[in-house]
């Protein structure tokens, strides 16, 4: 939402400041009013659990459910990654609201109040002049807190309120996840309470459908809040962390319940719970005088800013920004997420066939009575993955689930009461990881079912727009068994590297603009530590171009001969073979688009931003700007950010746009997969010709030569500010489905993004590689462990 929009939509009037929070040890308002009486319900809340869980599990039985279920699902992962302000809000999650406070594993120390027995071999080894041999509990570092979310939906919440009420718990939930806190309770109430989620329960469809289903804001004019902060702190006594726990309102403020709320209050103050009242739109509120501490902010955009001023006290007031701010300030959610999807399931079966091929020759060697095996997968889940996360998720759900029946079927001679598989995930993004920092983390588990959950709630976004490197090597390093962030325990272990985007510092060419990274001596130190602890490494890659040198590195600091040991890689797809998207945009610059041509400059170039915020580093972007003549506008890379800056003037030409637009295409041979994109006002008026079968003609070349490279041509109409296409829709032959009515300018980046969401990126997938792959991992199993 952004602040010209909250301008127009609230009903505040001039609202001094960008954002506020509650004084310093502000009192409970009307304490001297409380009414005690909202005792707890325990029992009740207990039997709603269950009720919810059974009503959940049976969603299975209706098949009819299944689209929506899908859909509400991937509504939902796309409007979290639709919110710029969350990396915000994240880090002061991280930083000061929630930081770590529970370690789980023992470390080696110089002192300790246990011993540490593989500091103590080594001791002894070293003579005693190693002499960490002690333990302390001070790594694998989590955030354990209980939080619940309680949503006001009375009626005093419709229109612009509800907008920003629905934002800010898009933003808190995306936040807690990314933090790696999805144990949160989820409430809404006005006359009543409902349980949407429990802390038990996951963040899954089932849990979105519900909520969707139940956030209305037109049903009840009472608003029970203290209600619902007690059955939230009923909730909060299931959780894991009695003294870290809190309760966030989303809330105007206006309740029904004043001496009970002030009562709630009180509660939760003896129960060492902590209340945030979060007041978000530019409307009259009441947060401030029925909470002790509050946040307000004018838009969503604004509460990472009150949260970090609340939770670091900073000054007496808590303000922040000022009205003059407000007009000049725009707040606009980035683009949307691509739904590009590529299918990879040939090439992914390498994968699954090399690591069960490498498990078979362990267990066939190894000789022990228990067979422990650990597989950790180290997964980028940057924005760059999206065309590849579909396949990539289902490919590690398949080893995860397949795996153990493989290696104990009835062609192998291992029996499953002698086999312990677990598995791990550690996820990255692009910033270093530090204990409890993974994008996506689970512990190793013999049952795969908390790792399969999580994957299916992991979102590919972020990364550095600027450059294409991720930060591979310090995931391998967290997930690597010394530095103690997992539970490493098999006899025979694996890690997994899945990913599209090279290495950050060393192990990235300059040309990619790789950062700093992890530094030469301390990557060779990572891949050394794995070698001696005997994991073995699998290299997957998507991009292998991209990749190379990352690759090379890897292998070298990594493979050795005495004793033999070498990294296995899987190319994912030919060398060059993934073919990314050619946005050739045809912009109606007549005289007609004068009033609105700095505007659609203007979208031109958020559309481009927001192909760099999802790391589209590898897309192409032609503007041809056209009106009785045409002329390149814009072009290059994605990544070099491109922009429109000619003037508008003159008539309406389509064929020497179409013209220009062919040349792009064809100038870049069959690189790209070509997508047209003709945004136009009016009807082709040009003087020479038949309006309509001269530029027809030329589109349809266009579009057979670009059949003939075997990159089909995808053409969308954007009829800009008119009901219909007007000539256009014959010319280019464009069916309904790829026409997109744009009556203003919002409306025309919203048609910019639909189109790039159903633009599909393709690839041609390696032949006969799994077979080789497999074949080559055996051998090197069966010489390291005969």
């Amino acid at each position: 939402l952004s602040v010209a929009e909250a301008r127009k939509e609230g009903s505040g009037g001039d609202i001094a400041d960008l954002w506020c929070r509650s004084p310093v040890d502000q009192p409970i308002p009307r304490r001297d009013q409380a009414d005690r009486s909202t005792a707890g319900l325990e029992e009740t809340l207990q039997e709603a659990m269950e009720e919810l869980k059974e009503f959940k599990g049976e969603l299975h039985l209706f098949p009819d459910l299944s689209p929506h279920l899908e859909h509400a699902f991937t509504a939902w992962m796309e409007a979290e990654a639709n919110l710029p302000w969350v990396d915000e809000l994240v880090d002061v999650f991280e930083s000061t609201m929630f930081p770590i406070n529970k370690y789980t594993q023992r470390k080696a120390d110089t002192k300790g109040s246990s011993l540490y027995l593989p500091g103590l071999l080594k001791a002894v080894i070293s003579k005693w002049t190693y002499r960490k041999f002690m333990a302390t509990i001070s790594a694998g570092g989590k955030r354990a807190y209980d939080v619940a979310i309680c949503v006001d939906i009375s009626q005093s919440m419709e229109g612009h309120l509800s907008q920003c009420a629905v934002e800010t718990l898009i933003g808190l939930i995306s936040a807690l996840r990314r933090s790696n806190m999805e144990n949160f309770s989820l409430l809404l109430f006005a006359e009543t309470v409902h349980l949407i989620k429990s802390s038990e329960e996951a963040w899954d469809a089932p849990a979105i459908l519900l909520l969707l289903h139940q956030l209305q804001f037109d049903r009840h004019y009472r608003s029970s809040d203290a209600d619902a902060v007690s059955v939230a702190l009923d909730l909060l006594k299931f959780g894991r962390s009695r003294s870290q726990r809190r309760i966030f309102v989303i809330t105007d403020g206006y309740g029904s319940q004043a001496g009970l709320l002030a009562g709630s209050l009180m509660r939760a103050q003896d129960e060492n719970v902590a209340v945030y009242a979060v007041g978000c739109g530019w409307d009259k509120m009441q947060v401030e005088t029925s909470y002790s501490t509050w946040v307000r902010a004018a838009v969503p955009a604004f509460l990472p800013s009150a949260l970090k001023a609340l939770s670091e006290e900073e000054g007496d007031e808590g303000v922040g920004g000022h009205a003059a701010d407000w007009a000049r300030t725009a707040v606009v959610a980035s683009a949307d997420k691509s739904a590009e999807k590529i299918d990879l399931e040939p090439v992914f079966s390498q994968l699954r066939e090399a690591l069960k091929s490498d498990i078979e020759g362990n267990l066939v060697n190894s000789g022990q009575d228990q067979i422990e095996i650990d597989v950790c997968f180290v997964l980028d889940c940057t924005g760059s993955m999206q065309p590849f996360w579909n396949s990539t998720v289902n490919t590690i759900e398949e080893i995860v689930q397949t795996l153990p029946g493989r290696l104990t079927g009835e062609n192998n001679s291992v029996s499953s009461d002698y086999l312990q598989l677990r598995f791990a995930l550690v996820g990255y993004r692009d910033k270093l990881l530090k204990s409890g920092a993974a994008a996506a983390l689970v512990d190793f588990e013999d049952k795969p079912n908390a790792l399969l959950a999580k994957l299916r709630t992991v979102f590919p976004w972020g990364g550095n727009p600027q450059d294409v490197p991720e930060e591979l090597m310090s995931a391998v390093a967290f997930a690597s068994s010394v530095n103690n962030n997992l539970h490493w325990q098999g006899a025979i272990k694996f890690i997994v590297v899945i990913t599209d985007a090279p290495g950050k510092g060393c192990l990235c060419p300059s040309s990619m603009g790789g950062g700093a990274g992890i530094g030469e001596a301390e990557g060779k130190a990572v891949l050394a530590s794995l070698r001696e602890d005997d994991v073995e490494l699998t290299f997957c890659s998507l991009r292998p171009d991209d990749t190379q040198e990352t690759v090379t590195l890897f292998q070298r600091w990594y493979n050795t001969t005495t004793p033999e040991r070498k990294m296995s890689y899987i190319a994912m797809a030919q060398s060059g073979a993934v073919r990314p998207l050619h946005f050739v945009f045809c912009l109606d610059r007549s005289g007609s688009m004068a009033s609105y041509w700095d505007d659609v400059k203007a979208k031109f170039s958020e559309f481009v931003q927001g192909r760099r915020r999802l790391q589209a580093h590898h897309d192409y972007v032609t503007a041809v700007v056209f009106n009785s003549d045409a002329v390149i506008g814009a072009q290059g890379p994605v990544r070099a950010n491109p922009t429109v800056t000619l003037p508008c003037d003159g008539g309406t030409a389509y064929t020497p746009a179409l013209l220009e637009a062919e040349r792009a295409i064809r100038s870049h041979g069959d690189r790209f997969q070509p997508v047209l994109i003709f945004m136009t006002d009016g009807a082709n008026s040009e003087a020479n010709g038949d309006p309509i079968t001269g530029p027809h003609q030329v589109h349809s070349r266009m579009a057979a030569d670009c059949s003939r490279r075997g990159t089909p041509l995808s053409t969308h109409l954007i009829p800009f500010n008119t009901t219909d296409g007007g000539n256009a829709t014959r010319i280019l032959g464009v069916q309904r489905s790829h026409i997109h009515d744009a009556s203003n300018v919002n409306q025309l980046l919203q048609a910019f993004n639909a189109i790039a969401r159903t633009a599909t990126v393709t690839t041609q997938l390696a032949d006969n590689v799994s077979r080789s792959i497999a074949d080559k991992m055996t051998e090197t199993i069966v010489f390291d462990y005969l």
